[in-house]
């Protein structure tokens, strides 16, 4: 087996680059030997000079496109914690919150001091919210329940979340699903690489134990653009486009989005195991419109830069959550 195979079985998220570097040495390797033969022939117009020169170039556009695959995906590789996992021991769901105060006002809402304590749902979010609880028991019920599976709600700590993911524990208590309780916190403060503004200590709790609340599922820190106008997200998108990276105007990067939540997911697969009471656990996971796109994007293992270009959630909506194979 040549080193190339053994790199593609490794990092097969490298796959497409190393095959194209070996094409591009291979090729020159071809060029080189033709090129010396019309020299030595004096042949073609071609020059020792004009070789060097030729060669030159290619080796620059060679290193500049090495530097590139090596950049992109390390970054990719180092950002999502399930790229080198196949399998998941539970299913797992994505939740938008319900339509809130913040979306009322039109307004980016992604401060922790402000947002675990105001912008709670809007009357027409506790609508939604308990309109798709519904319909999640349901589905559930006819699916899931027969089989003696259970649900696992974990929320983001911010109050319009919180609230959404209440709406689903009740629903659940009502038909009698096991839910799942975690006494202990399901993070490593010195994991969390969220601009918090307030310590992991202080996560303000929700009102049922049966909601887990986790700050990695907090939504993204959109940094100066706290406060102001939600026009300003598709100024970060398209950004986000360009580099997973990027924190211009001190916003948390993409990349830290999925590292945080794809490191929640990892931890939920040793914690949150199966008993003799539940044969599956169904996990619920309740956040924010740009985390769940970045989520999709770390379970479907593709860069961050093009979360845009998944199918965006409305609120209140939930999706189960597929991990790619490759």
């Amino acid at each position: 087996i040549s080193s190339s195979e053994v790199v593609c079985k490794i990092y097969p998220e490298l796959s497409a680059g190393v095959i194209y570097i070996l094409s591009t040495l291979e090729a020159r390797e071809e060029d080189k030997e033709e090129f010396e033969e019309e020299v030595e022939l004096g042949i073609g117009g071609t020059s020792r000079i004009g070789m060097k020169a030729h060669f030159a170039f290619a080796d620059f556009r060679f290193v500049i496109s090495f530097i590139i695959l090596i950049r992109e995906s390390t970054s990719m590789t180092v950002a999502n914690q399930l790229l080198k996992k196949h399998v998941l021991n539970n299913a797992y769901f994505a939740m938008r919150h319900g339509n809130s105060m913040a979306n009322q006002m039109k307004i980016i809402s992604s401060d922790p001091v402000i947002s675990t304590v105001q912008h709670g749902l809007s009357d027409l979010g506790h609508e939604q919210a308990e309109k798709a609880a519904s319909d999640f028991v349901r589905r559930f019920q006819e699916t899931s329940q027969t089989r003696g599976e259970g649900v696992a709600i974990f929320s983001s700590d911010f109050t319009r979340a919180r609230e959404t993911a209440e709406h689903v524990a009740r629903a659940c208590e009502e038909a009698d699903i096991p839910l799942f309780v975690d006494g202990n916190e399901t993070y490593d403060k010195n994991e969390l690489e969220i601009p918090l503004l307030i310590p992991p200590s202080d996560v303000v709790p929700s009102k049922l134990l049966t909601v887990n609340v986790d700050p990695r599922l907090r939504e993204r820190f959109f940094g100066a653009f706290n406060g102001e106008s939600d026009d300003n997200y598709n100024r970060v998108w398209e950004n986000d486009a360009v580099s997973a990276d990027h924190t211009s105007w001190d916003v948390e990067s993409v990349n830290s989005v999925m590292r945080r939540t794809s490191h929640l997911v990892l931890d939920l697969e040793s914690k949150v195991l199966h008993s003799n009471d539940v044969s599956k656990w169904n996990c619920l996971l309740v956040a924010h419109g740009d985390v769940l796109q970045i989520m999709q994007t770390a379970f479907c293992k593709i860069d961050g830069t093009k979360h845009r270009g998944l199918p965006h959630l409305d609120t209140a909506a939930i999706r189960a959550l597929e991990l790619a194979r490759k």
